[in-house]
């Protein structure tokens, strides 16, 4: 998942409806996954597309950094940390017994 919006026009309509509704702002994960494919290699287009949208309506964001994964491959949610991070040695949590959670 590269955290294209895939319907921005929908994703507006559904804001605008927010903001109607009196809400005054929204909270947005900042997936690690997303926005560092790659080691200092940044990505935060679509996060941008969304507050552009949220600006020009009017809404807030609290935005909430995420360093997990979400979900499983393939569920519509799934974001993994990214795939180079994996390989990366000492930074894991270990149980008791010494087994790591890479997830």
């Amino acid at each position: 998942n590269d955290g294209t919006v895939f319907d921005p026009t929908g994703l507006r309509a559904n804001l605008t409806k927010l903001k109607g509704a009196g809400a005054h702002g929204i909270m947005l994960d900042v997936w690690w996954g997303i926005t560092e494919p790659e080691p200092m290699k940044y990505n935060f287009a679509p996060y941008r597309e969304i507050v552009e949208i949220c600006g020009s309506i009017g809404l807030k964001i609290q935005f909430v950094t995420s360093f997990h994964q979400c979900c499983s491959a393939g569920d519509a949610c799934y974001h993994p940390i990214p795939e180079w991070v994996r390989s990366q040695e000492g930074i894991w949590f270990k149980n008791g017994l010494g087994g790591e959670t890479k997830a």
